[in-house]
């Protein structure tokens, strides 16, 4: 029992032992640490919390969250919610902080996409909680707030999210402001950069691919920018901002993110009146959207591309658009979207609009109505107004398959 006491009276003083000399030690070090803390605090761009150590990959995680991900592209937005409300789950399960803030980001995308906002703004804090306790970025929550606060007409909420977003580091590995060249974070000013130390092989990969990260991250500020100027009407400063952006991502091949640069571009034309231009812009943001596999995105363009065209008197182009649109529509399974579709292609094709009750419940629509709008597809002809037409013609048919089916 004495000896006992003893080494627990031996382990004790030298523990007091050691706590005095690192004390002392301290009083060397605080200059330092004061020094560090200051430069950490210069600039916009706030200092990376020391990342919490990463988890395992769980499996089950890993295909919820895989799987949500491919219905959100393929256009399923409720499944994708489905499978992203089970992948948080489980993230909270295993308490992985950075788990869990990245799946209640893209559950909030999701939701935010079936016009949920408020639920949306709420997984928001929660992935900027989690984020901010795994010592990663939270910039594209503030760029996601920025969107629903535009899209609810709250330009100022809107404007202090994307000011939020550009002081965000950006969420990517590194931690430099464009991408380790130098602490110039404006993409449209590469002048001041110093030459990088040279890189091979897997690590010149991985540099390139946070590279370009960080010039995506930059990219989608501005392009956030353009669009908060083009709704004020101030399409010069929009189309600084939008090419900025342009520029930013020209030597990098991200089909997605030229996809919104397409759609900016769009939108400022339309605020110029010149919705042929316009049009053709909604046209490659489709191509560029097909090209990336974000095809949920697709019918909303070809529609807007559609109602450009028929705010320039290209009637033509319209019908075809509204069409492929209403095919995308009737590929989801989404016939109420799809005969909406066809209903306004065949008024361009034709000038009359068919004429078709639409039940709330799709579940109730009666198929036989639509036998009747047929007879206006029963002709083909050989010019262009009737081709367009028959196209749509099996279009219809399809959907009354389809109805007769369910």
């Amino acid at each position: 029992m004495m000896q006992s006491e003893s080494l627990r009276t031996s382990r004790w003083s030298l523990a007091f032992r050691r706590f005095r000399r690192n004390a002392e030690a301290a009083k060397s070090w605080t200059p330092t640490i004061l020094l560090c803390l200051l430069l950490a605090s210069v600039g916009c761009r706030s200092a990376i919390v020391p990342p919490v150590p990463e988890a395992r990959d769980d499996s089950r995680l890993r295909r919820l969250a895989d799987d949500g991900q491919e219905q959100f592209a393929e256009g399923d937005v409720d499944s994708a919610i489905t499978n992203y409300r089970k992948a948080i789950r489980r993230a909270w399960a295993l308490d992985d902080p950075a788990e869990i803030g990245t799946v209640a980001f893209n559950l909030a995308a999701c939701l935010f996409s079936d016009g949920k906002n408020d639920e949306a703004r709420d997984w928001l804090i929660e992935s900027r909680c989690e984020l901010t306790r795994a010592g990663r970025s939270v910039g594209n929550t503030w760029l996601l707030e920025s969107k629903i606060a535009r899209s609810e007409g709250r330009t100022s909420d809107a404007q202090e999210h994307i000011a939020m977003a550009q002081c965000a580091c950006p969420p990517c590995e590194v931690e430099t402001k464009d991408g380790g060249c130098c602490g110039n974070d404006d993409p449209c000013d590469r002048t001041t950069c110093a030459t990088c130390l040279p890189c091979a092989g897997n690590d010149r990969i991985e540099k390139e691919q946070q590279e370009n990260c960080v010039v995506a991250y930059n990219a989608q500020i501005q392009l956030a920018k353009a669009r908060i100027a083009n709704d004020f009407g101030d399409v010069v400063q929009a189309s600084a901002h939008l090419q900025c952006a342009r520029q930013a991502i020209e030597d990098s091949c991200q089909r997605d993110l030229a996809s919104e640069v397409e759609n900016v571009a769009a939108h400022i034309h339309l605020t110029r009146e010149e919705p042929l231009q316009a049009g053709n812009h909604f046209d490659r943001e489709a191509d560029l959207l097909r090209a990336a596999g974000n095809l949920r995105q697709i019918p909303y363009a070809l529609q807007l591309a559609a109602e450009a065209y028929t705010a320039a008197g290209r009637q033509d182009l319209a019908a075809d658009r509204w069409c492929r649109a209403a095919r995308v529509f009737h590929g989801r399974d989404d016939q109420k979207r799809a005969w909406k579709c066809v209903t306004s292609a065949t008024q361009m094709a034709t000038g009359v609009l068919i004429t078709h009750p639409v039940i709330a419940q799709p579940v109730m629509w009666n198929a036989d109505i639509i036998e009747t709008d047929l007879i206006s597809f029963s002709d083909a002809c050989s010019d262009t107004t009737n081709v367009i037409e028959r196209r749509l013609a099996i279009v219809a048919r399809e959907i009354k398959r389809a109805l007769d089916a369910d």
